[in-house]
């Protein structure tokens, strides 16, 4: 005859070994399906890192471009030239190899006008600039574009003033000869001379660059 705490030992060893077993296979199932989802996710993330790569990329072909855009200009290097007084010309390192020619303009900083190219040769120019005193241009002042006219010499002057027009110290003195780009700075109004008996008054510019700080120009295209 079986006795009853017999039967509870056995029953309880194999309620041991059913949750033993159970909690292995439940464990198993479980890293199971963690590995499944995980290489389920594994490509979303490195679909993420493909996209943060692509933009990094983008980001630095922007800053590339943007670079070669502000190293173009100004682009061409100015000699030292002796007398060191010598405000009339300049000469700079390009010629015929980088394609300027005769009567090119040449300007700074963007839309300040130096002068024209007087001569090329295979790899240095030579150029006329504003303060040459055979250098005249028609020109247009302040906000009220008064036509005047530009006259080069070491002071850098305005002529031919209308006397009844209002012109002020400070206005911005543009270029607006038909042979020379619309616009491009000279300088602003340094001081202004009425005049007595004239129907005209002049005026002295203070120049958008010097010619001792001139290091770098370009060719206005």
């Amino acid at each position: 005859m079986i006795k009853p705490r017999s039967v509870i030992w056995g029953l309880t060893i194999l309620a041991v070994v059913l949750i033993v077993v159970f909690g292995y296979r439940t464990k198993l199932s479980l890293s199971n399906g963690l590995a499944s989802v995980t290489s389920n996710i594994n490509p979303f993330s490195s679909l993420e890192n493909q996209i943060k790569d692509l933009e990094a990329e983008n980001l630095s072909l922007r800053a590339r471009l943007l670079e070669q855009e502000v190293s173009s200009e100004d682009q061409i290097k100015v000699f030292s030239t002796y007398p060191f007084n010598n405000r009339s010309e300049i000469a700079i390192d390009g010629g015929r190899n980088i394609g300027i020619e005769v009567k090119d303009v040449v300007i700074t900083n963007g839309n300040i006008l130096v002068g024209i190219v007087k001569s090329v040769s295979k790899s240095t120019s030579i150029v006329t600039t504003i303060f040459d005193p055979t250098f005249e241009t028609p020109v247009r002042l302040g906000s009220s574009q008064i036509d005047a006219l530009a006259v080069g010499g070491n002071i850098l002057k305005v002529d031919l003033i209308p006397k009844d027009t209002e012109v002020k110290v400070g206005d911005l003195v543009v270029s607006a000869d038909k042979d020379l780009p619309y616009g491009l700075t000279l300088g602003t109004i340094n001081s202004i001379d009425e005049g007595k008996e004239d129907v005209f008054k002049s005026a002295d510019i203070s120049p958008g660059f010097e010619i001792k700080s001139l290091r770098n120009v370009s060719i206005y295209r």
